[in-house]
């Protein structure tokens, strides 16, 4: 595996704001090389490990697999008087794994943070009030040699070698997942930091789910690969931090944290009423 990145950053400061960012490029390849021999139904000679006490015809596999992504990126930072902070990011891909004109995906994204707490006064009794919120995009991409349908090496059928073609449909314009989300929240203190809490909610969308759907067994095949089905999660957690003693020779902190997350299916592949056992507004997780 070689994972190799360029990066060329800078940071400027005028006035009372601060800028600083990078843009870069990587290249990702990876390559699996193996070979496997055993043994058939049992050894010839108890004790004796070795492929050569086989019973039956050894079995033996190897394979080679490669996969290379290239990709460019680039993120802006800027904050002002330490109190608003704004960052953005992007990402493109191409990938080896997908096809010509399938292969290339952007995923972006966007954070914003504001410490409340600097331009409007709180009681006495809270130390600081931030809010913040982010969108992103991330994109993901196959396992290798899953568009093109190629014939597997069996075990030998007697002593005659043997080979099967695979029992699902391939589906070489298969495109990315995708998932989309966004989320918001808030953190605060009290008590100078004796008790904080950590909100926040959180909304997700699954697209472009790449499923193996279920077709009839008369077509020789027993599924396709699609790009189909979409997931909504929508979720909230929340902690909080307590500073139950604290005096000079001993301190006593502890967390409480309560989330709850429920996963849907909003959207079914051509429109179908069901997927399995799920229907459209069904809970998936």
């Amino acid at each position: 595996s070689l994972n190799n990145d360029l990066i060329l950053s800078a940071d400027h400061k005028f006035g009372d704001f601060n800028v600083d960012g990078f843009i870069g490029g990587n290249v990702y390849y990876w390559k699996s090389d193996n070979i496997l021999g055993e043994t058939q139904n049992g050894l010839k000679i108890p004790g004796y490990y070795s492929l050569k006490s086989s019973i039956d015809p050894v079995k033996t596999t190897s394979g080679i697999t490669k996969k290379l992504v290239t990709s460019v990126y680039a993120k802006a930072s800027v904050s002002w008087k330490s109190t608003l902070f704004l960052d953005v990011t992007g990402r493109n891909d191409w990938s080896s794994t997908l096809a010509k004109g399938s292969n290339s995906y952007f995923y972006p994204s966007v954070a914003l943070s504001t410490m409340v707490s600097e331009y409007i006064k709180l009681p006495t009794f809270m130390d600081y009030l931030k809010m913040y919120g982010s969108w992103a995009v991330v994109s993901t991409d196959l396992s290798p040699y899953q568009i093109m349908s190629t014939y597997t090496k069996d075990s030998n059928y007697g002593s005659n070698p043997s080979i099967s073609y695979p029992s699902s449909l391939v589906n070489y314009y298969i495109k990315p997942q995708k998932t989309t989300s966004w989320e918001a929240g808030l953190s605060t203190a009290f008590f100078r930091n004796r008790l904080s809490f950590d909100l926040t909610y959180y909304h997700t969308i699954d697209e472009n789910q790449i499923i193996d759907l279920n077709i009839s067994n008369a077509s020789g095949f027993t599924s396709r690969k699609v790009n189909g089905n979409q997931y909504t999660t929508n979720g909230w957690e929340i902690m909080a931090n307590v500073q139950a003693i604290k005096n000079k020779d001993f301190q006593w902190d502890f967390s409480l944290n309560w989330s709850k997350s429920v996963k849907k299916l909003t959207e079914i592949y051509g429109g179908q009423k069901k997927f399995g056992d799920l229907k459209v507004g069904d809970r998936a997780d």
